[in-house]
Parts: structure tokens; sequence; C-alpha cells
């Protein structure tokens, strides 16, 4: 049927998009596909593109129409996802494009400071400080940035948030 021809286009560009097949998405793009069409997963092919750190692609994907802080399943924006990733170059890309350095996301509250500090992607952390994100930012579980990076043993990030001045 028509549907299924559309889903199963729809996961064939998701795929491209997954796997940074910059060209594959560019066509199914000039071909009409919605860059903001949601995934089954509940998120977006700017977030997944965001995640895997695929710059070309967000730029690409924005070109088309998909929106910055578009929220996912989870109330992540794509900001969140390239910090969770540590992607620097696609954090600052998606500055550029008006994405809420200081968004929360839906379930925990938490900043894309938070997830960089959380990991440890402490390049990323240091762009978002840059650029201004919040240093003592409380989610939900009353975490700042450096509670997150010191509860999850990430000692160079924390000791990078507290030269900065976070508390």
């Amino acid at each position: 049927t028509l549907e299924e021809g559309r889903q199963s286009g729809a996961r064939r560009l998701q795929e491209a998009v997954l796997r940074g097949e910059l060209d594959l998405v560019r066509m199914f793009l000039a071909a009409g596909a919605d860059p903001s069409t949601p995934t089954p997963q509940g998120s977006t092919l700017l977030h997944d593109a965001a995640l895997k750190g695929h710059r070309q692609i967000v730029e690409l994907l924005l070109q088309h129409g998909a929106k910055a802080n578009l929220r996912n399943s989870s109330g992540a924006t794509p900001l969140h996802d390239a910090a969770l990733g540590g992607h620097s170059a696609v954090i600052a890309l998606l500055l550029e494009q008006g994405a809420d350095i200081n968004a929360r996301e839906g379930r925990t509250g938490s900043t894309p400071l938070h997830l960089a500090a959380s990991w440890g992607r402490s390049e990323a952390v240091e762009l978002l400080i840059r650029k201004g994100a919040d240093l003592n930012a409380r989610n939900n579980a009353g975490q700042t940035p450096l509670a997150a990076a010191l509860e999850n043993s990430q000692a160079e990030t924390a000791a990078l948030l507290r030269a900065r001045g976070a508390r």
C-alpha cells in the first residue's frame, strides 16, 4: 500500500541519518521527505543526527526546515543529544540556529550542560559555558552540572566546572 511505502521510505531515511549517509539523506529531502517526521522511537531525524555527531546532516536537516528546539518523546532537544554525545561542532551549529542552551529535558529537568558534565564531555562543557549555559542550573533532583559530574566520577569535568565558577 501507499502507507507501507511511505513508512518504508521513512525508515530508510532514518537509517541513512544514523549511518551518516549525507548523499542519501540529501536525495530523500530533495524528493520531499519531511525532516521533522517523528521516528518510531519517539525521536526525530535531527535528534538522531545530533546524537551521532553528523554535523553536515544536522545542517542539511535544518536547511530543510527541521527546528533546532524540537522536543522528542522524553522532552529533550537535539542540543541535549549533541551534548550527550560530546559533539561540539553540532552543538555550535545548533546554537547558531537558535537552540535553547538552557532547555530542560522533560523527565529529568537536565540541561545540555548537565548531560555533557555527566558523561565527561569536557570540550562540550567548555563550549556550552563559553556560549552562556547556566553553570548552576538545577535539574529535577536538585543537581547542578557539577554535582552530576561528581556523581558520575567525572573528576576532570568537575575540575573544569569549578574553575569556571560552578558551585
